[in-house]
């Protein structure tokens, strides 16, 4: 393993990944993630994070160099299909609380759900999935504390970060049980 990292031959297939579709791209920071809670145990944080953020930088470099040319391949017209950005985002939340109740009780899975995006601010819905995504990541740092309870808080950031690049580009649909594969990944450690 360790020849191959130092040769980067890891990286051809993070790039057919990210070739295939863009949100390989979140091999890069997870690869820092696992670097920093498996690898990297000795020292202080800041020394393990520099350490980890050495080792992780090729994934880095390749992820951007990637996603300007998947970019770049993008014809003109092309638009993701989704209105107002704060709307959208606004909704993650939410649908982020979905994702997570489904992978327990997956009831009312859909290719084409028709959810819109919320209004307001002050809609029930996001007020849930604030609160829900607050206390996913209090729990998540609360693992991280320990090397025993690591696992867990690895597979819940594993979760959320796969789930961070259709959380922030306004797609026509907010939400989509397709959008899974990977982040379900981290919820089963």
């Amino acid at each position: 393993w360790d020849y191959g990292r130092r040769r980067q031959r890891y990286l051809v297939t993070y790039a057919l990944s990210c070739l295939a579709k863009p949100s390989g791209a979140s091999y890069a920071p997870l690869s820092l993630l696992y670097m920093y809670f498996f690898e990297e145990t000795a020292g202080s944080r800041l020394r393990r994070l520099g350490a980890s953020l050495k080792k992780a930088a090729p994934s880095f470099v390749a992820c951007l160099l990637l996603l300007v040319f998947i970019k770049k391949m993008d014809p003109a017209t092309w638009r993701a299909g989704g209105g107002s950005f704060f709307h959208y985002v606004i909704t993650q939340p939410y649908v982020l609380l979905h994702y997570f109740v489904t992978f327990f009780a997956p009831l009312h899975l859909s290719a084409d759900t028709d959810w819109r995006p919320l209004s307001s601010v002050f809609d029930v819905r996001f007020l849930a999935g604030s609160l829900f995504l607050a206390g996913l990541i209090a729990v998540a740092a609360f693992t991280a504390r320990t090397m025993r309870l690591r696992p867990i808080s690895f597979g819940i950031l594993w979760f959320l970060l796969t789930l961070l690049p259709t959380s922030l580009i306004p797609l026509a649909e907010v939400m989509n049980d397709h959008r899974l594969f990977l982040p379900y990944a981290g919820l089963v450690v």
